[in-house]
């Protein structure tokens, strides 16, 4: 049985909607992450920026669609959580879960990622450092 309810073969369950609303909503999270480190090792390497330089230049590009994905999401989600009607007791505790997941993970993404990512970098530097030279 999944999380929504639906109970059966792996096929129905592979192509009940709800399965799919409810199993695929972090995907924009974890790409913006992704595409935050990509593009600041793709400035590190191809760019010459230093590491903190090129931790804000990826934030200060991803930070727009960020901020529209989290938002046009979070508009779609309101009316589920706030207002009532018709299955709203049943999908209202979905909603704001899903909800307060979107947002924290939106301010992980924008915030835990990048200090993780240059705490990660000055310690391949320090790394670096302590090693013996090879000639």
């Amino acid at each position: 049985m999944c999380i929504s309810g639906c109970r059966g073969s792996p096929l129905k369950r592979w192509t009940c909607s709800r399965c799919w609303a409810s199993s695929f909503w972090w995907v924009p999270v974890v790409n913006n992450a992704i595409l935050i480190v990509h593009q600041s090792l793709n400035h590190l390497r191809f760019d010459g920026l230093s590491a903190n330089e090129s931790i804000l230049q990826a934030i200060s590009t991803r930070i727009r669609p960020i901020f529209m994905t989290t938002t046009t999401t979070v508009f779609g989600l309101a009316p589920l959580v706030l207002f009532p009607g018709a299955g709203s007791e049943l999908y209202r505790g979905l909603g704001s879960v899903v909800l307060g997941g979107l947002l924290v993970s939106t301010i992980f993404t924008l915030v835990l990622v990048p200090t993780l990512f240059s705490l990660a970098l000055e310690g391949r530097e320090r790394m670096l450092e302590r090693s013996p030279k090879r000639v």
